[in-house]
């Protein structure tokens, strides 16, 4: 089989998003860190990112919020987005126990915690 030697037009992919860099992502979980440790008096370290890290990742490639996402309305995404924030939240029990007590006894840093989520994995989504 030969090779075409017809010339064309090649045309830029559509639709694949502008993606975050490894950086902002970064940066994005010592701001919550900072943001955490002020506001609740924590003490939670760059150790501890990892948990959110990992809450983060699981968020943004869940399928039910990604399919969500593409038909629903930001305000009924966080809807649907609240469900799937707890079920991955129980499923992280023991990779912090400290960290999910909080989340789950404190009602105001629970919010913070899933407004914070919600609003970095919407950027992901949409």
């Amino acid at each position: 089989m030969r090779p075409s030697t017809t010339t064309g037009e090649l045309k830029p992919a559509e639709g694949l998003g502008t993606g975050k860099r490894a950086g902002d992502e970064k940066e994005f979980l010592s701001r919550i860190i900072e943001e955490v440790n002020e506001r609740f008096g924590t003490d939670f370290t760059e150790g501890d990112k990892v948990f959110f890290a990992e809450l983060e990742t699981r968020l943004a490639g869940n399928e039910t919020l990604s399919e969500s996402a593409k038909t629903k309305t930001k305000e009924a995404l966080k809807l649907v987005f609240a469900h799937i924030f707890e079920d991955q939240l129980h499923t992280m029990v023991e990779s912090n126990f400290d960290i999910y007590k909080k989340i789950v006894e404190n009602a105001e840093f629970g919010q913070f915690i899933k407004e914070k989520m919600f609003e970095e994995v919407y950027s992901k989504l949409k």
